[in-house]
């Protein structure tokens, strides 16, 4: 199976930063999975460009590791400008409400 070792060793030489890593429990040994976790989403992103796919040297079998990367949805932000949004909703909402109180006003 793959190594910490092996895995510091490509992404110090091809990102030049080096992630924290945990190896998941292997269910055979042609395949295994664990979590790498960068200190920002760019170097992640670059991690994985320059990274996946790659192969890597199995000193026990006839064919290389293929290195697979995504990123983990739960770390993840689906929509980076949500909490932007909400606020221009919010304001938005606000607004409608001002005018509202104003139009009572009008009326008294």
């Amino acid at each position: 199976s793959i190594t910490e070792e092996q895995l510091l060793e490509v992404f110090s030489e091809k990102v030049e930063s080096t992630p924290n890593i945990q190896i998941f429990p292997m269910k055979g040994d042609r395949s295994s999975s664990g979590l790498l976790q960068f200190d920002s989403v760019e170097t992640a992103l670059n991690a994985l460009m320059l990274c996946n796919h790659m192969l890597i040297k199995n000193p026990t079998g006839k064919a290389p590791y293929t290195m697979k990367l995504c990123f983990s949805s739960n770390r993840y932000p689906v929509n980076m400008n949500r909490e932007r949004d909400y606020s221009n909703n919010k304001m938005k909402h606000d607004e409608d409400k001002d005018s509202e109180n104003e139009d009572q006003q009008e009326m008294e």
